[in-house]
């Protein structure tokens, strides 16, 4: 287990770490063209993004398929604990006397209104 974590952190690491050189790389080429100021960072952002959607995918197929087991065991985790959570709950509300179930008729020191 500790192995495909790593080797996900890896991968993720690994594209991370190409997707900030291909955005340094355009916005080093943007400069020297003379953008300067915000529209540098917005316009190599737009760019960068366009270039690694392209050059990038193999890489984030890799990190894809690496995260995909984590990603699979999850859910069944998290409804486990939404579920235990759940059942807390409806046992504090049962030690409680659930008097949000109780209805408005039921209720003790309700005065009829006519």
């Amino acid at each position: 287990m500790t192995g495909g974590r790593s080797s996900a952190s890896r991968a993720v690491a690994a594209y991370s770490f190409a997707r900030v050189l291909v955005f340094l790389g355009v916005m080093a080429v943007l400069y020297l063209v003379g953008l300067r100021g915000g529209l540098l960072v917005l316009v190599a952002l737009l760019a960068s993004g366009l270039v690694s959607y392209v050059a990038l995918a193999p890489q984030r197929a890799r990190m894809s398929a690496a995260l995909e087991p984590a990603l699979r065991r999850r859910p069944r985790g998290l409804s486990a604990r939404i579920a235990a959570a759940a059942a807390a709950e409806d046992a504090y509300a049962d030690a409680q006397g659930r008097q949000s179930d109780v209805t408005p008729e039921e209720r003790p020191g309700r005065r009829e209104q006519d």
